[in-house]
C-alpha cells in the first residue's frame, strides 16, 4: 500500500468514527480550500477556507448531537 493510500484509508476511517471535527489540522493544510457543489442542504453551494471547515463541522457535530 502506498503512502497516498494509507493516508486516504486513515482519513476516511478519522470520518467514519467522527474523528475529523477538532483535528482537521492533521488532515488539511493551512491554506485549504473546500468547494462544495450545490445540493439540497446547500442549493448554491459553498466554498470554504480551513476555518470555515472547521464552523462547519462543529456546526455539523452540533447537528447531529440534536438528533
Amino acid at each position: 500500500m502506498s503512502d497516498h493510500e494509507s493516508l486516504v484509508r486513515a482519513y476516511l476511517r478519522a470520518i467514519e468514527r467522527g474523528e475529523v471535527v477538532g483535528h482537521e489540522s492533521d488532515w488539511y493544510v493551512d491554506d485549504a480550500v473546500q468547494i462544495e457543489l450545490p445540493n439540497r442542504l446547500i442549493p448554491s453551494g459553498a466554498t470554504r477556507d480551513l476555518a470555515a471547515l472547521k464552523l462547519a463541522g462543529e456546526f455539523g457535530d452540533r447537528t447531529e448531537e440534536a438528533r
